[in-house]
């Protein structure tokens, strides 16, 4: 894949900086600054990134459960703090797609004692969506 490191790793995040669809790779040396590899593959596969806005003390929706429906199935993933050896993963979610051209659904459980759902249909592809709580 092109990654070569052979620091003292102390944290890691993987999350897309640059907007692309594709994830880059950040670490966290000890010692030393952080290493980033920028994924600069031919990839052509789709993707989707979802942001969700929570509400009052949980504004970043910590604890939302979202599944994604495509032609290939359903992936589910849930919002979380604390997800990496010393490092937060990112509050944005990301979804491969590989050929799949169109999402049927994205559905969000909501944290909290209400289980408040949301779901929105027929999205298109390679982009941002943003998802407020109901």
């Amino acid at each position: 894949a092109g990654i070569l490191h052979t620091g003292q790793g102390r944290g890691i995040a993987c999350v897309d900086f640059n907007n692309d669809g594709k994830l880059d790779i950040f670490i966290a040396n000890n010692g030393t600054g952080p290493t980033v590899y920028e994924n600069e593959s031919d990839n052509a596969n789709h993707y989707l990134m979802i942001d969700l806005a929570g509400t009052g003390k949980n504004p970043d929706a910590i604890g939302a459960r979202v599944t994604v429906i495509s032609a290939s199935g359903s992936q589910m993933q849930e919002v979380q703090l604390g997800t990496w050896y010393l490092s937060q993963g990112p509050q944005r979610l990301h979804f491969g797609l590989g050929e799949d051209n169109e999402v049927a659904a994205i559905e969000v459980i909501w944290p909290g004692p209400e289980r408040a759902t949301s779901r929105v249909e027929n999205i298109a592809v390679d982009q941002v969506v943003e998802i407020e709580h109901p």
